[in-house]
């Protein structure tokens, strides 16, 4: 059949290529919004973030699992799906584990929305779910999803995956008992059943009017509901090409398969939109920019420590003041500093001072003492190394 067909070497090749690609970003951008609202204190103690985070988590399991299988499809096609059959098992089960995740999570997203909204248009206290409530309610629908996702593997089911145009193995009819099923009980514990849940509660909201009359909660339903059409955008078309539409052009199976694949990047960038989360990326990014700039003034520090009979290095803010010590015996040490400035290739200036103690100074020094003094400026602050050379 021109529908579980295998391509040519070469093409499988460039379309495993491109799909590994797009697979990683998408596993990156789904990392980083789920690290920074795990990370985040302000912003995992609200519950709604933590089912975002719960939402995102299955698009990073499925886009990091598709892009090493599509990289080891493209590199060594002897270990790949068509060779290896419990490969194409475990893709079957990954993917499917994503699929049902996600609108899963976005039906209880979508239920708690809906109990904010009818709560505040009729003035009512919202008790939402504590935060081990919402970790048990994802717990949950993890487990639902791995469930359905392992019935290729169960014994005596009309259930199988096979590797659909040669490029990813997915569960498909193979005949009339396995596709009545796969429409009949597969299709409704995969999408239907929570599609059809959101349908309802969408339509109970807009009929009391709870969005019109929501105030600080109709941001946040807008946002869930992009997140709901995001999903639908993506996957709409997916399910059409690989399932319903006949294909006679194996590149029109790809391109649905890389739009499937887009959609944890753009679920990713609308969670950008969310103000708390916005910002806590940004403090994340901060931070990375600031260890990394610390990383490479410490390394220079460390370069520096050459010194020939003792060496010590002072770092302090530009605002710290340096108090007088005072020796045993109420002496003071005063030194005067004949600084030069130069240019340095890391494009700091560089300054090498020599020191020579007071004339009132109590302590015979028969020693001539030098200091190289390195200035830089790292997260908003400046920091001086200070190497002292006693010859």
């Amino acid at each position: 059949e021109l529908f579980r067909a295998l391509p040519s070497g070469d093409t499988l090749h460039i379309m495993w290529t491109g799909w590994a690609i797009v697979a990683f970003v998408s596993a990156f951008a789904s990392a980083l919004i789920f690290l920074v609202i795990l990370t985040a204190p302000a912003v995992r103690s609200n519950v709604f973030n933590l089912y975002l985070a719960a939402l995102v988590l299955p698009d990073f399991f499925f886009s990091f699992c598709c892009g090493i299988t599509c990289t080891i499809n493209a590199a060594a096609p002897q270990l790949g799906i068509h060779h290896v059959p419990w490969m194409c098992e475990l893709q079957s089960v990954y993917c499917i584990f994503g699929f049902v995740a996600s609108p899963w999570m976005n039906a209880l997203s979508g239920y708690e929305v809906c109990r904010l909204l009818h709560a505040n248009k009729w003035a009512r206290t919202y008790v939402g779910p504590t935060i081990k409530m919402a970790i048990r309610n994802a717990a949950l629908v993890y487990l639902w999803a791995m469930f359905v996702a392992t019935w290729t593997l169960i014994p005596g089911l009309p259930h199988r995956a096979y590797h659909l145009i040669g490029l990813a193995c997915l569960p498909a009819g193979y005949d009339t008992t396995s596709e009545i099923f796969f429409w009949l009980v597969f299709a409704p514990a995969f999408l239907l059943v929570p599609l059809a849940f959101i349908l309802v509660i969408s339509v109970r909201a807009w009929k009391e009017g709870a969005l019109q009359h929501a105030s600080r909660a109709r941001s946040l339903a807008v946002f869930y509901m992009r997140i709901l059409m995001v999903f639908l955008l993506f996957w709409a078309p997916t399910v059409l090409l690989m399932y319903i539409v006949p294909l006679h052009e194996v590149w029109v199976g790809w391109a649905g398969g890389t739009w499937s694949h887009l959609q944890g990047l753009f679920t990713a960038l609308l969670c950008l939109t969310k103000k708390d989360v916005q910002e806590a990326v940004r403090q994340l990014m901060r931070g990375v920019r600031t260890c990394a700039c610390c990383d490479e003034h410490g390394g220079r520090l460390a370069r520096m420590r050459s010194t020939r009979r003792e060496s010590a290095w002072f770092h302090f803010r530009r605002s710290a003041r340096v108090a007088p010590e005072t020796e045993k015996d109420n002496s003071m040490m005063g030194i005067t500093m004949i600084a030069s400035s130069r240019h340095t290739p890391e494009g700091g200036g560089e300054h090498v001072a020599s020191l020579r103690p007071k004339p009132d100074f109590s302590v015979q020094v028969g020693l001539r003492s030098e200091i190289k003094m390195v200035v830089s400026e790292c997260g908003g602050q400046a920091f001086v190394g200070i190497n002292v050379q006693v010859k």
